[in-house]
């Protein structure tokens, strides 16, 4: 083999190893791409988890959790007022029970003596 047969046998195996090379950084560079578009995707998300959690500008900064926290704050108000509900109840119904014995009482005391006045 000749010096010149040995350098194009060279050169074509450095090409083809290139070629090689350059194929497989086109599909690592394709894969990385596909990367960054589902990167992006997942980012542009996690911003409106974000924004529908917290808040942003365009609803005053009250998210689902201040939204939940009101919510929870009415509910305990909600509770103490059904509290202090229950208690007039269980007065009134203790009230409502002596005045109702009482105005039996009344009228059978009263139909006594009506009967018995002779």
């Amino acid at each position: 083999m000749s010096d010149k047969e040995i350098y194009n046998k060279t050169i074509n195996d450095f090409n083809d190893t290139m070629r090689r090379v350059n194929e497989r950084l086109d599909a690592i560079n394709l894969h990385i791409s596909g990367f960054r578009k589902d990167l992006d995707a997942h980012g542009e998300l996690a911003l409106r988890l974000e924004d529908a959690i917290g808040g942003n500008k365009l609803n005053n900064n009250k998210g689902l959790y201040h939204k939940f926290e009101a919510l929870s704050e009415t509910t305990q108000e909600l509770k103490e007022q059904m509290t202090l509900f229950n208690e007039r109840m269980d007065n009134y119904k203790s009230g409502y029970t002596w005045g109702s014995r009482l105005t039996i009482s009344s009228i059978v005391a009263f139909v006594i003596w009506y009967f018995t006045k002779k």
